[in-house]
């Protein structure tokens, strides 16, 4: 079994935002993100993921288990993520007006679809998912492992959020993201993707053909809030199909996009937001 690595965010320096960095926090941070990508670990394959002893490993899971943050299984002896997360991302979660607003449209979306839905926000050069249904088709389409591998040019999501930005920002996040290649339809050149974007911006959703996983596809429609600033966006993930198809989910997505941004408050000037154009 390959051994799990932390990927946990970092500044290119090394340090936190305040230019000190607790290395027990870190590393404590670090198991919990490592769990959270695994069913169960044993205590020897965390310290392999870590580079740490297992010693330590092993203090800073005691600590963490006594909070309530990592169970450990009686018979296998393998660790977990605990309840008491649950308690706190609940607790984040119902103070989150993106939450409240995008939950019920999401759930008409997934039923009205039957496939998978889920509820973006951008994060520096990251997609954070709030809300993530699974649909009711037999083949379901799931978030990668790859934990930390820049997506943002090949997602619908990503590419959706992208086109959104001010142009300054956009230029920034640009000159520093990577554009890997996942398949043979990934975008990798920058002019490209610019051109791209701009397309997205002007037809108002974004389309992924197969650019992440060969044989899926995902349509994103831009969330507004009050002030017209786009804050997330709906998607829908779905298998390779026909135009027909397409239109259909692409319909279905933009009307959950504009039910959540009625729900922030937003009152659109026209459609200039959530226009349905061509590929």
């Amino acid at each position: 079994m390959k051994s799990p690595k932390s990927h946990a965010p970092r500044r290119s320096d090394g340090a936190s935002p305040s230019g000190v960095r607790v290395q027990s926090v870190d590393k404590a941070l670090s198991i919990i993100e490592i769990l959270s990508r695994h069913e169960s670990l044993p205590l020897a394959e965390l310290a392999r993921g870590l580079d740490l002893n297992q010693s330590t490993v092993h203090h800073l899971l005691a600590t963490l288990h006594q909070r309530g943050f990592v169970e450990q299984d009686e018979e296998s002896r393998r660790y977990r993520l605990g309840h008491a997360l649950v308690g706190l991302v609940n607790a984040f979660l119902s103070r989150s007006d993106l939450f409240t607003a995008a939950l019920g449209p999401s759930r008409e979306l997934r039923d009205a679809s039957g496939e998978s839905v889920q509820f973006k926000v951008l994060q520096g050069c990251n997609q954070v998912t709030l809300v993530d249904l699974a649909g009711s088709n037999p083949i379901q389409v799931r978030a990668s492992g790859a934990h930390g591998a820049p997506d943002l040019h090949c997602t619908a999501s990503g590419k959706a959020l992208l086109a959104q930005l001010p142009a300054d920002r956009l230029d920034a996040l640009l000159g520093s993201l990577p554009l890997p290649r996942a398949t043979a339809k990934t975008i990798t050149d920058a002019d490209a993707l610019r051109a791209e974007l701009a397309a997205i911006r002007d037809r108002g959703y974004a389309v992924d053909r197969e650019e992440l996983y060969e044989g899926v596809m995902c349509l994103a429609a831009p969330v507004f809030a009050r002030d017209g600033q786009c804050v997330a966006v709906s998607t829908v993930q779905f298998a390779k199909a026909l135009q027909e198809r397409i239109e259909e989910l692409l319909q279905l997505t933009l009307t959950a996009a504009s039910k959540i941004s009625r729900n922030l408050g937003y009152v659109p000037h026209g459609r200039a937001h959530l226009g349905h154009g061509g590929d």
